[in-house]
């Protein structure tokens, strides 16, 4: 989910040369603010960092982590001690209560090997989460994941 910072600057060219300072890839911009009659400028900086999701070390599913108003979102899962496979479903929801498969043919995803795995949705959801659905093979596996909005 994205991060809003905003700081306050006394003139518009205090803001404009730390609005330079800002990596260009990160949405940036400065307004007027006005403060007792004063006006200040505001830079507001929105910052995409990624969520961790709480490692999941047996079937069932993660906490819900708030969209916030991000349209585009994206989980990584890393999966680790893999003894046959693991079978995961990335689940969105618009109450952070029933749950829906974000996969547009509504199928859970195999995976048969430790590693990193990325899954991508575009839409309105209010609420994101992991579902560890099953293990074959053992009982070792673990899941980690992490969530980013934009």
């Amino acid at each position: 989910m994205a991060k809003h910072e905003v700081t306050y600057y006394d003139t518009k060219e205090d803001a404009e040369a730390a609005l330079e300072l800002v990596d260009s890839s990160i949405d940036a911009y400065i307004e007027p603010y006005e403060d007792r009659g004063v006006t200040k400028w505001a830079l507001s900086v929105e910052s995409h960092a990624a969520t961790s999701i709480t490692q999941l070390t047996a079937p069932g599913a993660s906490d819900w982590i708030a969209t916030g108003k991000a349209s585009r979102h994206t989980i990584v899962a890393t999966v680790a001690a893999i003894n046959t496979n693991v079978v995961l479903r990335i689940e969105g929801s618009i109450d952070g209560t029933t749950a829906f498969n974000l996969n547009s043919s509504n199928y859970d995803t195999t995976i048969t090997g430790n590693g990193s795995y990325g899954f991508s949705y575009n839409g309105a959801l209010t609420h994101i989460r992991v579902n560890f659905v099953s293990e074959t093979g053992g009982t070792d596996a673990t899941v980690s994941a992490k969530y980013l909005g934009v």
